[in-house]
C-alpha cells in the first residue's frame, strides 16, 4: 500500500511536469496560429484552433423577477454563450 501511495504521489507530480510543458508548448502554438481555425505544415492539416459549439443560458433571475413569466418572457432572457476555442491535434498526431 506505501509503495502504491509513493508510485500515485511519483505519477502525479510527473502530470504536473507533463500539464506544464503542454501550457507552455500551446503558449508558442496558440500566438501562431492566431484568429485563423487551422493549422497546415507542408500542405498537411496538423491541428485546429475552434470554437466549441455556442450554448444557450437562462438567466433565471431575472426569470424570477418576473413572477409567473409566460414563455415568451423566459425566452426573452435567454441568451447565447459563446464557446470556448479548443486546441486539437489532428488525427494520426495524438498517438505519434
Amino acid at each position: 500500500m506505501l509503495a502504491d501511495a509513493r508510485d500515485l504521489a511519483r505519477v502525479k507530480r510527473q502530470l504536473a511536469d507533463l500539464e506544464a510543458q503542454e501550457r507552455a508548448i500551446r503558449d508558442r502554438l496558440i500566438p501562431i496560429i492566431a484568429d485563423a481555425d487551422a493549422l497546415t505544415f507542408e500542405g498537411r492539416q496538423i491541428l485546429t484552433f475552434r470554437a466549441n459549439k455556442d450554448s444557450n443560458r437562462t438567466d433565471w433571475r431575472a426569470v424570477a423577477e418576473a413572477l409567473d413569466a409566460p414563455a415568451e418572457v423566459v425566452q426573452a432572457h435567454t441568451v447565447i454563450t459563446p464557446g470556448a476555442r479548443v486546441l486539437r491535434l489532428a488525427k494520426g498526431l495524438e498517438a505519434a
